[in-house]
């Protein structure tokens, strides 16, 4: 990932730019959000550690290789950059994000991507009736905090909408490629979280 995002910096590199949609325009830049858009890698870091096997951990390791290896071809041979304000005193989680997240390789949108790729690992862990209030109130405060999030990449100026949608495009095929199983018939059987082909 490193090496992808230097030499998307190279002078001699040719950018791309994502078209702005209404919902980019709508999204006014504030650096405020910082901290909810730096709230994913808590999400990302903790919900895969909720898994109780080693199948079910191998699952969710695959499919997240197979997002950054999609991924890595697209950053090398289709660089993007995103304009992104210039704030004249930055301080805080938003200066810390400018040293290590430069304005390059917006799509696809890893973040919106490894961001799926947890909220359907999660699902998979408590997709089992039956559903308590408890579950209910947590997957409902997970799909908001992580619309938060998502929201949060636009008013950074992080990505553009596009580039969230191609993320998650991405996430949903390489999540079915990483838990498909060979042999089951469609709409027969439930795929077993514990078994990963």
């Amino acid at each position: 990932m490193a090496f992808a995002c230097r030499t998307s910096s190279s002078p001699t590199t040719r950018f791309y730019a994502v078209p702005e949609t209404v919902l980019d325009r709508w999204a006014a830049f504030d650096p405020r959000w910082v901290g909810v858009y730096q709230s994913a890698y808590l999400l990302i870091g903790f919900l895969p550690g909720l898994a109780r096997t080693r199948g079910q951990m191998l699952g969710f390791a695959k499919a997240f290789a197979l997002l950054t290896a999609c991924s890595l071809p697209v950053f090398l041979f289709f660089p993007t950059r995103i304009d992104r304000p210039v704030v004249a005193v930055s301080s805080g989680l938003y200066k810390m994000l400018l040293t290590y997240d430069g304005p390059f390789n917006a799509l696809p949108s890893l973040h919106a991507g490894f961001l799926y790729l947890t909220l359907a690992f999660t699902y998979r862990l408590y997709d089992r009736p039956p559903a308590t209030l408890k579950i209910v109130l947590v997957g409902s405060g997970l799909l908001i905090w992580s619309a938060l999030i998502l929201w949060s990449t636009l008013t950074t100026k992080e990505h553009h909408a596009l580039d969230l949608l191609a993320g998650v495009a991405l996430a949903v095929i390489c999540d079915w490629a990483a838990w498909r199983r060979r042999g089951v018939r469609r709409g027969t059987e439930r795929p077993s979280i514990d078994r990963v082909t």
